[in-house]
């Protein structure tokens, strides 16, 4: 974990994964997960110059090692998924990338979210208008995160000056948001997206309520459950002119009807 390690570790991959992918693209791209998982975890580090070297690299991997055929096959098990298909036997390359550069928003980055800010920007302008398919990384990183513990940009926004000394660079990552997506699918309200986003960490989330609270682990299990709440407190937003309505909200009548029913806290 040596400073001048970690920067040259950082430097060399950006040099070395670029020539692999110019060689053999195949042996290149199934490694960016862990490059990616590397790169972040220097990020986390205290070394400035380390830090710096490792957002460079980030940036200069996006631009040079994720292509469109990447984010085609990420795009057509969306399609797949949503459709009904069977999933394949666990998440993408480009889903695991999207992943790891959404937990840049963590709390153990905000020493240096502005460098985050950079890397998440990078990211939006890679996919464009693909971003409003890869709907974990739009609801996740733009809207919501609080399943894995780390800011939404739209929680940033909310931030004091004091809290959020980065806020040029986070104004320049939604603007490279709004830029990839387009105003009309950032800002419509989908139902679609609750349902089979939100609804699905919803489930989630209580199941493993039960299971702390069978463990004893009451405290644990309160607050867990206090995340099923914060979730469903997103829906009036969804339902503000939503644009899919006829088409979407059969999918939600199902588990809306059994809540009011039978949930008096979320009720």
């Amino acid at each position: 974990m040596n400073g001048d390690t970690m920067t040259f570790t950082a430097r060399l991959l950006d040099v070395g994964i670029r020539k692999v992918y110019s060689l053999n693209r195949q042996i290149c791209v199934v490694k960016l997960p862990a490059v990616f998982s590397a790169l972040a975890e220097i990020l986390a580090r205290e070394h400035e110059e380390a830090i710096f070297a490792a957002m460079v690299t980030f940036k200069s991997l996006i631009d040079a090692c994720i292509d469109q055929c990447l984010i085609k096959q990420g795009i057509d098990q969306i399609v797949v998924n949503e459709d009904g298909g069977t999933r394949s036997s666990g998440p993408t390359i480009i889903g695991k990338i999207c992943l790891t550069i959404e937990r840049l928003l963590g709390y153990q980055y905000n020493a240096v979210w502005d460098m985050a800010f950079q890397v998440v920007s990078a990211m939006f302008d890679k996919l464009g208008i693909a971003t409003s398919t890869f709907r974990y990384f739009l609801v996740n990183t733009f809207l919501l995160s609080v399943e894995r513990n780390s800011e939404s940009l739209e929680d940033m926004q909310k931030l004091t000056n004091e809290d959020m000394p980065y806020r040029k660079q986070l104004h320049d990552c939604v603007g490279s948001a709004l830029g990839a997506m387009g105003p009309e699918n950032l800002l419509s309200a989908s139902l679609s997206i609750f349902t089979k986003s939100i609804l699905g960490m919803v489930g989630a989330i209580r199941h493993k309520s039960r299971q702390l609270g069978q463990e004893g682990r009451i405290f644990s299990s309160r607050g867990t459950e206090a995340l099923v709440y914060s979730l469903w407190s997103l829906l009036p937003a969804f339902c503000n002119y939503p644009i899919d309505t006829a088409n979407s909200f059969k999918g939600l009548q199902k588990t809306l009807c059994s809540t009011l029913r039978d949930d008096p806290d979320t009720r």
